[in-house]
This record gives C-alpha cells, structure tokens and sequence, in this order.
C-alpha cells in the first residue's frame, strides 16, 4: 500500500498505469511510428558565378541530426541549369533568397532578391522545371493549398503577383 493524495492505494495499480500509459514499458515504445524522412535545405546567396547563382545544400535529416559535425551535404550550383531555366526572361536569377515546398514536398519554389526570379524546382532530381520573373524582387512564393498556383511578394514594388502553375 502507498498513499496518493491522502488516500491509500495498493501497490497492484502502479504496474497497471505504466501499461495503460505506456510508461517505462519497451514494448509500447517500440510500438510508436519512426520519424520521417526529412532533409535540410539551406541556400547560400553568394554569387557563384560572375552572373549571380548562389549554392543549395542538401542534408540529409537523421545524418544532420545524428552527428551534424561530419553530416556530409550534396551541393547544387544555383547558377548553370538554373540560369538556363531563366534565359527566357532575359536576365540571370541573383541572390537565391527562400525556398518554401507544396504541401506534398514534390516540388521547392525558390525566390531570388536581387534578381526577382522564382524557380521551380522538382525536389527528388533538384532539377529546375521552370521560371518566372516577379518584377525587381522576389522576397518569398508561397505555392496554395491547392498547388495551382503560387503568391509572390515583390517587395521592391510592393506587389503581390499571382503565378498559375500546372
């Protein structure tokens, strides 16, 4: 017997709440779903090239998480195939600024500050599928809930500009 609150209660309930609430019990932890995949996109604004570009880095989540000191990251030249993708507009994307994700995680919209580009990108090849010019800036694109299509903030002009996507 032990007491709780002013009330005595036997010992027997004490296992009980451990596995009613999975408390201490390995197989209950064992049990709980493993965490999901995930990696880490970070963008360095840098020039890497005489016309602007900038550099991706991806990381891989759990190699981040487990030891970030030797987590090894793929490095993407944002400048090359990205350029490439932008030559319709007649300029180079400069100062690679913020990447958001549709909701699935298939596909990075990536703005450009100094440029005013927005790149999008499809995130399993990291291949840019396509480009759109904002104006002067493109601070950050947000893709909609219903991914058809994508709000861009050109700050310099203050303007929100509409991209349909398909």
């Amino acid at each position: 017997m032990i007491a709780i609150d002013g009330r005595r209660v036997s010992i027997w309930i004490l296992p009980l709440l451990f596995l009613l609430f999975g408390i201490g019990t390995g197989p209950a932890l064992a049990q709980q779903a493993a965490p999901p995949a995930y990696e880490v996109w970070v963008i360095e604004q840098s020039d890497s090239s005489k016309d602007g570009g900038g550099t991706l880095y991806i990381y891989d989540g759990a190699a981040l998480a487990a030891d970030a000191k030797s987590a090894k990251a793929e490095t993407f030249d944002l400048g090359g195939k990205f350029a490439e993708a932008c030559k319709e507009t007649g300029s180079h994307p400069k100062r690679p600024h913020m990447a958001l994700f549709t909701k699935d995680g298939k596909y990075a919209i990536l703005s450009y500050v100094a440029s005013g580009h927005v790149v999008f990108i499809d995130a399993a090849s990291r291949a840019p599928i396509g480009c759109v010019s904002l104006g002067k800036t493109a601070h950050a694109t947000f893709p909609t809930p219903n991914m058809k299509m994508a709000i861009g903030a050109n700050i310099a002009e203050k303007k929100l500009v509409r991209v349909k996507t398909d």
